[in-house]
């Protein structure tokens, strides 16, 4: 599979408003999945986000996988569920639900060690599809820690890293730190988008920064 992961230093870090933007514009080869959903009860969930924000059709952002209702840790709502999430199944669904040719925009649930089960963590899953990871960032108190440690976590795991994407509003005390900090770049910046916003020029500069990093 080609493509990417995208994980977060934490929930609401705007994955998913990245992933539309990356989306928005881009070529039909590439495509959305989500491969876990929770909090179905009381939202449409991110597929349909991305569907709306990105203007795709639903075979370019099929809605399969793993789909539960509480807005609580997928490992959680699965035990609720009296379900197992396991890794070999969601590579499977990956398998069918994106071609050969297609470049995938995978997005995780919640940040990188978020657990799936008693064992794995979404940091599992990236490994187990061979997709790099791309990692979102919310400027807010707090972040640095998060994409620091998330950079550390990725490092020592071995699961190859791209880069940040910054969300949000203008932070220097962010971008400072990750410059003198950090060991991966700042590949762009996704600032507050008002509801029904073109993406589609914000998607296509962060798409030019992604693909210079592509292994």
């Amino acid at each position: 599979m080609r493509g990417i992961f995208v994980t977060g230093t934490d929930t609401d870090a705007g994955k998913t408003l990245v992933c539309a933007a990356l989306l928005a514009g881009a070529p039909l080869a590439w495509r959305y999945w989500k491969p876990v959903q929770t909090g179905l009860a009381d939202d449409a969930g991110d597929t349909a986000t991305v569907r709306r924000l990105a203007r795709l059709s639903a075979d370019r952002a099929p809605d399969v996988g793993v789909r539960l209702g509480p807005p609580v840790s997928p490992h959680f709502a699965a035990h609720q569920a009296g379900q197992t999430i396991e890794i070999a199944a969601l590579a499977e669904t990956a398998g069918q639900a994106l071609g050969e040719e297609d470049f995938a925009v995978v997005e995780g649930a919640g940040g990188l060690l978020a657990p799936l089960n008693d064992r794995h963590t979404m940091l599992d899953l990236a490994r187990a599809l061979g997709l790099p990871v791309l990692v979102v960032v919310r400027a807010r108190l707090g972040a640095i820690n998060h994409a620091l440690l998330t950079e550390r976590v990725l490092r020592q795991s071995g699961v190859p890293a791209l880069g940040f994407v910054l969300s949000g509003a203008a932070d220097p005390s962010l971008t400072s730190a990750l410059a003198a900090h950090a060991r991966l770049p700042v590949l762009g910046r996704l600032p507050e988008c008002p509801p029904n916003t073109p993406l589609a020029a914000y998607g296509e500069a962060l798409r030019l920064a992604l693909l210079e990093h592509l292994p």
